[in-house]
């Protein structure tokens, strides 16, 4: 091809944007209740309910620590060394903060002694003692890029030999690239995991607007959580056989703080699933509650549930409701079996209280 003419018109258009976020808090309490931080909007029933006279322990307590309920910062006493526990965990905030991390000792600021347990009482039945502090702390990276390009071309070319050539040419190229980073880390009263549930609409646990007063942790004080969407339900264990479920002593995972833990002593055979060669696989129930507030609690076997597999994997994940507030964060994922061969999803969620 030999070009005598040519009309040409090229044109491209470039865009390219780069992101980078990063959101880091650091709290620390002593007390029985954690208390509502600056920049966090306290909803109606979002916390726990607590006595009067429990109130007022926390409050002599806050009284007692120079500016107010949260601690950030403050010498530790030299005559009492530091817990072993704690030093890891501040060295591991230190290495990520960057900054001189100094932890408050709280040992003599204790509301009060915890209470002892009964003689013979299991581990399982054993309410988790309260450590009179709590810490959180989380880091969220986010990093993101999107570039696009366009380029068009058109024309009109005439050849030596009085071809006449008319071309159009497009090119779209984009790209999309985002990565998140997350750290979490609790200590003292922060700590806590809560309970198995097991679904049984073929999808992952939701979590309803409704809220219901429930002694979650078995302290004798009741806390408002968010109930469960239909179709979903607790994994529970009714120790004294009164047909209810009365607090979080009955489910599995408040306790130990590992649901899953509780559930595998239960797998005599250690065969890793709990089935019916297991003795007390009959009396494991599912407790579930309607948002009209009717409670029924039934066997696995009214549920068709044939084993549940007790080997989890870490599956994090927040659950919002509608508006972007936080009502439970997802922890680990299991799956339970059918009698009719389907599987469906047994879940640790760690409830907002």
């Amino acid at each position: 091809m030999k070009i005598a003419a040519a009309g040409v018109s090229l044109a491209s258009a470039h865009a390219l944007h780069e992101e980078q976020s990063r959101k880091e808090s650091l709290r620390f309490w002593v007390g029985n209740e954690r208390p509502v931080f600056a920049g966090e909007e306290e909803l109606p029933a979002s916390r726990a309910l607590i006595s009067p006279k429990a109130r007022q322990r926390a409050q002599a307590v806050s009284q007692s620590v120079p500016g107010g309920d949260g601690v950030e910062a403050a010498p530790a006493d030299a005559s009492s060394p530091e817990d072993p526990k704690l030093t890891a965990m501040r060295l591991i905030l230190e290495a990520l903060t960057g900054r001189k991390i100094r932890i408050a000792s709280f040992a003599s600021l204790s509301p009060e002694d915890p209470a002892t347990p009964q003689q013979g009482a299991s581990p399982e039945e054993t309410p988790p003692s309260r450590q009179g502090w709590g810490l959180e702390y989380d880091l969220v990276e986010t990093a993101t890029e999107q570039e696009s390009l366009d380029f068009s071309a058109g024309g009109q070319v005439v050849t030596v030999d009085g071809q006449v050539i008319d071309f159009q040419l497009q090119l779209a190229m984009r790209r999309e690239f985002t990565a998140t980073h997350n750290v979490r880390i609790r200590g003292g009263d922060a700590l806590l995991i809560d309970p198995l549930v097991i679904n049984f609409n073929g999808k992952a646990a939701a979590l309803s607007d409704m809220r219901f007063a429930f002694d979650l942790d078995g302290d004798g004080t009741s806390e408002q959580i968010t109930g469960l969407a239909p179709g979903n339900g607790f994994l529970a264990f009714d120790r004294n056989g009164d047909g209810r479920i009365n607090n979080g002593l009955e489910l599995f995972g408040p306790a130990s703080g590992n649901g899953f833990a509780e559930l595998a002593r239960l797998d005599s055979d250690n065969n890793g699933w709990l089935d019916e060669n297991d003795p007390l696989y009959g009396q494991l129930r599912v407790w579930m509650r309607e948002e009209g507030g009717n409670e029924s609690l039934v066997t696995l076997a009214q549920k068709n549930v044939g084993a549940i597999l007790l080997r989890p994997v870490e599956t994090p994940f927040a659950l919002k409701n509608s508006v972007n507030v936080l009502q439970g964060q997802l922890r680990e994922s299991s799956i339970f079996l059918k009698e009719t061969g389907e599987a469906g999803t047994v879940q640790e969620i760690d409830f907002v209280v």
